[in-house]
């Protein structure tokens, strides 16, 4: 029935995850905006078998840790390369069934013409979408660089814009303003569930004990076999954002985020990821945080994405910190780095590419590896030439840390002067301060 089982046994002791892959190709570009509208409101209405009440409480006991999130995997998934949206949860085994029920009745039975609700979870969730906020500045210097390495991240990007407050601010003013409007909204809404709830290339992972599996599978298909068909759209391509780009927001200061990708670099090796933690420790934090004008700084890796991020945060010049975070491949080269130095930066490289993961965490991983076309042997092959980190390569390592950096994506959000000070490093500079 157009359905794709994933299934990988885990010793887990009679607890499962699951998660659940919906094609969004039959939801059309221009009724996007509405998926953020439609995931706000699970859970916050009344369906016809459960009580807004009822909902809350099983969630708690069915839907462990039930999160939704949207993806859009690029040509290496292959086939695979189409937006969907996630929804993963946590739960016993032998509560499956119910729990997958539970599940698609509030992702599908919502009383969408109780405007009374709607207008009051707008009320109280609208600031949350305002990523003028200065709360929001770090996730949003994130998201824009992410955006320009990822395909996915760009397709989050543009479900999450900063559009999408103006949006659902409109929304409220409306059903405010007109009580009647409320038909138009409930029938759109109905229209979006309808076209991503559907099992057209609709994909199911489970992870749970080996005994377990083909009964949760079976019940699995029971259910999602019932739904919808579902219907394709000609996808148009993501339209692409700039890769220096700088956003004005209603901060005081400025997150300043550059991402270097070797995951798209075959000629990159683990043992450069030492050297780029010295980098953060001995050149970037000295220069940023102690001689410039930020709270704190440093560099992240994110074995699993494929790339590094150098970055600050409450920083108030853009203009000497990002040519410094430019030149840290550079600096490397020359960089002080004593034998036990480099032994230490070979441990903490380790802790942030391999960090602990439970039972049921590595399987799940595994499948969705496989699902993005991941091949999982390049990831393990950079974690396991991060031990032959050498003094010899550090020349090495600064030059492949300076390619990367030259060709990454650098983001910075915040206070708009400045940012102005430093808008010749841009290419683009966006302002999204509240109308």
């Amino acid at each position: 029935n157009g359905i794709t089982l994933y299934a990988a046994p885990a010793p887990a002791a009679g607890l499962g995850c699951y998660q659940l892959f919906f094609d969004l190709s039959g939801l059309a570009p221009e009724d996007w905006k509405y998926l953020s509208l439609y995931q706000l409101l699970l859970t916050e209405l009344d369906t016809g078998h459960y009580s807004v009440e009822d909902q809350k409480a099983l969630e708690q006991e069915y839907l462990h840790g039930c999160a939704f999130d949207e993806l859009y995997p690029g040509k290496e998934a292959g086939g695979g390369s189409r937006p969907m949206m996630s929804v993963v949860w946590y739960g016993f085994s032998e509560d499956f069934d119910s729990s997958l029920g539970l599940l698609l009745d509030i992702m599908t039975g919502a009383h969408y013409e109780d405007s009374e609700t709607i207008i009051r979870v707008l009320e109280k969730y609208l600031p949350d979408y305002d990523l003028a906020r200065p709360e929001s500045t770090s996730s949003l210097a994130y998201a824009l660089a992410e955006s320009w390495l990822r395909h996915s991240s760009l397709f989050r990007f543009h479900l999450n814009s900063p559009d999408i407050y103006y949006f659902l601010r409109d929304i409220l003013d409306r059903l405010q303003k007109d009580p009647h409007w409320i038909s138009v909204l409930a029938e759109k809404l109905r229209e979006v569930a309808a076209a991503a709830v559907c099992r057209r290339n609709l994909i199911f992972l489970s992870a749970a004990e080996e005994d377990a599996l083909p009964s949760i599978q079976e019940q699995a298909l029971a259910h999602l076999s019932l739904l919808p068909e579902g219907r394709e759209k000609a996808m148009a391509a993501l339209p692409r954002i700039s890769r220096r780009i700088g956003a004005v927001t209603d901060s005081p200061s400025l997150e300043i985020r550059l991402l270097g990708d070797f995951r798209s670099d075959a000629d990159f090796k683990g043992r450069y990821l030492p050297f780029l933690l010295a980098a953060g420790d001995k050149y970037i934090k000295p220069g940023v945080r102690y001689q410039g004008e930020a709270y704190d700084s440093g560099v992240d890796i994110y074995l699993s994405g494929g790339y590094f991020t150098l970055w600050s945060t409450a920083d108030s010049r853009a203009d000497s910190t990002i040519p410094l975070l430019l030149s840290s491949g550079k600096s490397l080269e020359t960089l002080d780095i004593s034998p036990e130095d480099l032994a230490g930066y070979i441990l903490s490289a380790y802790s942030q590419v391999l960090p602990p993961s439970g039972v049921l965490g590595r399987p799940m991983a595994a499948m969705r590896r496989h699902l993005a076309g991941i091949r999982p042997e390049d990831l393990q092959a950079i974690a396991a030439d991060i031990p032959l980190a050498d003094l010899s390569c550090q020349k090495e390592a600064g030059q492949a840390i300076s390619r990367l950096i030259r060709q990454g994506a650098l983001a910075a959000a915040g206070n708009e002067g400045c940012l102005l000070r430093a808008k010749n490093l841009f290419d683009e500079i966006w302002f999204i301060r509240r109308k």
